[in-house]
Formats: structure tokens, C-alpha cells, sequence
């Protein structure tokens, strides 16, 4: 199970909204679920990057991405540098 499953509709909405995605609160949870990872796992690590500076958040660029659902940076370590 993903880490976004255990969020509520309204929280994958406002986290689809940092990540420049519309979620629809209408449809099934999962599907909202898998609409956010799908964007996400799209996004650049240029674009990743952007959006963690706008969250206080510094990015290595030169490692990898982990995301498909397995982490997040708003809780974990991300790309390797601890967030907190």
C-alpha cells in the first residue's frame, strides 16, 4: 500500500495542487491515489527539485529518485538528504 493511500481525499487533493495536479474528489480514492503517482512519477528532477524549494526543502540531484508510491518528501528522506 502506497503512503498517499493512508491520506484523505481532501489531503491528495491539496498535495496534487503543490505538485501541479487537478484531483478530482469525486472519484475513488484510489484512482486519486494513482493519478497523483503516475504525475509525480512523470515529473523531472528539475521540476521535482522546484517544488521541493518551494517547501523549505534542498534536493541532490545527482541521486536517485524514489518515489512509485514508496516515500515522500514531506516525511522521509528523499533523494538521500534527510528533511527534518
Amino acid at each position: 500500500m502506497s503512503e498517499y493511500s493512508k491520506l484523505s481525499k481532501d489531503e491528495l487533493e491539496a498535495l496534487g495542487r503543490k505538485y501541479d495536479i487537478e484531483l478530482d474528489r469525486r472519484i475513488l480514492k484510489s484512482k486519486m491515489v494513482k493519478q497523483l503517482e503516475n504525475h509525480i512519477s512523470s515529473l523531472t528532477k528539475d521540476e521535482l527539485e522546484k517544488i521541493a524549494r518551494e517547501e523549505g526543502v534542498e534536493l541532490d540531484k545527482r541521486l536517485k529518485i524514489w518515489f512509485r508510491g514508496r516515500t515522500n518528501y514531506h516525511n522521509r528522506c528523499y533523494w538521500g538528504t534527510s528533511i527534518r
